[in-house]
C-alpha cells in the first residue's frame, strides 16, 4: 500500500508556483511627467509654486537638491502687463499669490505689484 503521506513533486512545483505569484511585487506604478523648465516659469515664485505642488514631477526645478526652485530667477523681472491693473484686478487671493505681477492686499484685493 502507497504511503498517503508522501508528496508528489508535482504537487510541490504547484506550491511553488502559487506561492511565488503570490508574493511577487504588482508593477510599479508609472507617474507621467510634463517635461518643464525654469523658463517655462514668468518668476521663481511661479516655478516654487509648480514645484511645491509636486515635487516628484517637478524636480527639475532644484538642480542642487534643496528645496528652492529656480534660484536664478529669484531677481528676474516678469514681463508684466503695463496696463493700470497689470492684469491683476478681479483674480481671488489664490491667483493674485501665484501671479508675479500682482500682490495681494489685505481689504483692496489683487492690485499691481
Amino acid at each position: 500500500m502507497k504511503n498517503p503521506c508522501s508528496i508528489k513533486p508535482w504537487l510541490v512545483i504547484i506550491l511553488v508556483l502559487l506561492i511565488n505569484n503570490a508574493c511577487s511585487t504588482p508593477e510599479s506604478v508609472v507617474i507621467h511627467c510634463i517635461d518643464t523648465n525654469c523658463e517655462d516659469y514668468r518668476s521663481q515664485q511661479e516655478a516654487q509654486a509648480a514645484f511645491d505642488a509636486d515635487p516628484e514631477c517637478r524636480n527639475d526645478l532644484d538642480h542642487d537638491s534643496d528645496g528652492i526652485a529656480c534660484e536664478h530667477l529669484t531677481d528676474r523681472v516678469s514681463n508684466c502687463p503695463t496696463t493700470a491693473n497689470c492684469g491683476c484686478s478681479g483674480k481671488n487671493k489664490n491667483q493674485c499669490k501665484q501671479d508675479s505681477c500682482c500682490q495681494w492686499i489685505v481689504g483692496k484685493g489683487c492690485n499691481c505689484n
